[in-house]
């Protein structure tokens, strides 16, 4: 009778044994899809940032060249119309002196 009841427990501890082992290998296969899940979604999360950092770079970038050549520009436009009031001043003062040449 202690016999058989050792055989059935024995049975039993290896029935227990097979359907934890069958468990085990599904866990592995679920860790394994989790983890290759979170990696993926990581890989994409981090392009999307690099991506709208680089986006904000070129766009910042960008802004600066507009902001240089705009004070390029205003800078020219000043200098031309300093050259401009020069030279009319100096034609109104050449002509002031025939002016007073003839009198």
């Amino acid at each position: 009778m202690e016999i058989e009841l050792s055989r059935q427990h024995h049975a039993g501890d290896l029935q227990e044994k097979n359907r934890l082992s069958r468990m085990v290998e599904n866990k592995i296969i679920l860790q394994k899809r989790i983890e290759d899940h979170r990696h993926s979604e990581y890989k994409r999360l981090k392009k999307e940032a690099d991506d709208r950092i680089n986006l904000q770079k070129s766009l910042k970038k960008r802004e600066i060249e507009i902001k240089r050549k705009l004070l390029f520009y205003i800078k020219s436009e000043e200098e031309r119309v300093a050259k401009l009031r020069e030279e009319e001043e100096a034609r109104k003062h050449e002509e002031e002196e025939k002016e007073e040449g003839r009198s």
